[in-house]
């Protein structure tokens, strides 16, 4: 096949943690080399957002395009035990990445971080590499490094390697269920080349020197292992990067509103951010910028990488992260159940020589991460399926008008696990959000006014008709996706004088996926909750 011919090779960085601020291309003074050439050679996205703020519901929606609300996956480990639990165990059914592109004959790998219930080799994946993971024997094509194997071939003495997180010096602790937790700090002898970051990195410019010799179209999915996820310990010269003075305090930090779900105010009291004066907050906050700073710095060899290897001009390059990063917001160090932007804001930049982009633009179109597998499908050539929730933003990218429905809107969610009563829904546009909580109080922001979410103006009659209008968007959006929202809950979001009010009993079962197929193990784990027959609240 002729180069003008061959369809575009895919380069997917996916970080965790990230915030959308990190980032110059979205109107910050930070060191961003990697973003910043994306974004004037491609995309800039400066309203991103993830679906929702748990790490493996929303990897698993980037997987497969499809809202984990929908997918009944509320948290990071739902339906088993340790990190990713029985996140969409594989076989159930949904299709995952290669599942669209392995039949248009690509190479799918994956390196890094997946956090689902199996290894990427279970949904498909040609070749896979983690630094904890011995891939050898399991691999189609790639031979797969461990950590020390790299760190060996780096010429770094393994034994030399200090502890990630035993031996911090100067560090900032936060308060959480009466324990005091290292975040942030520093450490003697630690360098780059130290970090799992690297070797991800370095594993992700393997595995594509490994496609590109095997001549045909690749996908590589290139995962940041935790970073810039806390606990920030970073190496030098990133750790003296920024002066934590650079950092005014948040005009949420000391947020103390008592309108809000019960629920969000005891998670706050836990995190205890008012322990310590905003200057030590802004000493973990400077090696948080200083730990994406490191991130940038990697990406943007990735790219010189790809030049060297004459890749560039017919492989799309996309950006983003799973979730953002509070770092002390709203009186929250991680992430809890609130909607806050500081959150669910995250970078996403895209990049494609030949797709026809409107280069250098900085696109305010409300995308989310979970939009990524649709777009790179359109931008390939192949059609994204009908049922898929997730929409392509490919007009965006050539800089054409672009909304995802009659008003221009992105669905967020968190929870909805009964055993933590926290099932939030939320719809967000460029003016304003409202958000659902299924069991508390809702909350409405006026984002033009109030862009640091301090007042909820929930019980505010001049925004009654918003309220209504934002309440029939989020039920339509619900109904439409299969959401697993209980159907007594659905009966707050619709007033309909002239009917008399809405009856509950007229909304749908919750979802179709907890039955057949798309059974995720609710069932077996709250029979309480649904029963086998019709998945309705026995």
């Amino acid at each position: 096949m002729s180069r003008e011919n061959r369809p575009p090779n895919i380069v997917l960085i996916t970080t965790d943690h990230h915030s959308y601020n990190a980032l110059a291309s979205n109107g910050f003074r930070r060191h961003s080399p990697g973003s910043d050439r994306l974004a004037n050679e491609g995309v800039g996205f400066t309203h991103a957002t993830t679906t929702t703020v748990m790490c493996g519901p929303a990897r698993c929606a980037m997987q497969t395009g499809m809202y984990p609300s929908a997918l009944g996956l509320p948290n990071n480990r739902w339906g088993g035990k340790g990190i990713g639990g029985q996140l969409l165990p594989p076989g159930r059914g949904v299709k995952t990445v290669p599942d669209y592109f392995k039949p248009a004959g690509y190479l799918c790998g994956f390196v890094g971080k997946l956090h689902m219930a199996g290894k990427p080799l279970d949904y498909g994946y040609d070749d896979y590499s983690q630094a904890n993971f011995d891939g050898r024997g399991k691999n189609r094509h790639f031979r797969a490094r461990s950590f020390d194997e790299y760190m060996a071939d780096k010429g770094v003495d393994v034994a030399a390697r200090p502890p990630v997180i035993d031996q911090t010096e100067n560090a900032v602790r936060y308060w959480h269920r009466g324990v005091w937790h290292a975040m942030s700090g520093r450490l003697a002898n630690y360098r780059r080349e130290h970090t799992y970051t690297a070797c991800t990195f370095d594993e992700g410019k393997r595995l594509i020197d490994c496609y590109r010799a095997l001549d045909r179209p690749f996908l590589a999915h290139i995962n940041a292992d935790l970073a810039p996820h806390w606990p920030y310990v970073v190496p030098e010269p990133y750790a003296s990067m920024y002066d934590p003075r650079e950092f005014a305090e948040w005009p949420n930090f000391c947020d103390r509103a008592e309108k809000i779900p019960l629920r969000s105010k005891t998670v706050r009291n836990c995190w205890r951010t008012d322990a310590e004066p905003w200057e030590r907050w802004a000493e973990s906050i400077s090696k948080y910028y200083g730990l994406c700073a490191m991130i940038e710095d990697e990406a943007a060899d990735l790219l010189s990488f790809l030049d060297e290897r004459d890749l560039a001009e017919n492989t799309i390059v996309v950006w983003t992260a799973d979730h953002g990063a509070p770092n002390g917001a709203h009186g929250v160090f991680d992430k809890d159940h609130r909607i806050i932007d500081e959150a669910y804001r995250i970078p996403l930049v895209a990049r494609y020589p030949r797709g026809g982009f409107q280069c250098g633009l900085r696109s305010d179109a409300l995308v989310q991460n979970a939009d990524v597998l649709p777009t790179i499908m359109e931008l390939a050539g192949l059609a994204p399926p009908p049922g898929m929730h997730a929409r392509s933003f490919a007009p965006a990218l050539r800089g054409e008008p672009w909304r995802r429905g009659e008003i221009d809107y992105c669905f967020m969610s968190n929870g909805g696990d009964p055993m933590t009563l926290a099932t939030v829904r939320a719809i967000r546009t460029h003016d304003f959000k409202y958000v659902f909580n299924a069991l508390d109080i809702d909350e409405l922001y006026d984002l033009r006014s109030d862009p640091a979410e301090m007042q909820n103006r929930i019980d505010d009659p001049r925004c009654a008709g918003e309220i209504a209008r934002l309440r029939k968007l989020l039920y339509k959006v619900l109904t439409d996706t299969g959401d697993f929202v209980e159907p007594f809950a659905y009966a707050r979001l619709i007033e309909n004088e002239e009917a008399g009010g809405f009856d509950p009993a007229a909304a749908p079962p919750p979802v179709h996926y907890f039955s057949g197929a798309h059974d995720f193990g609710l069932r077996t784990n709250c029979p309480w909750h649904f029963t086998p027959s019709k998945g309705r609240r026995g």
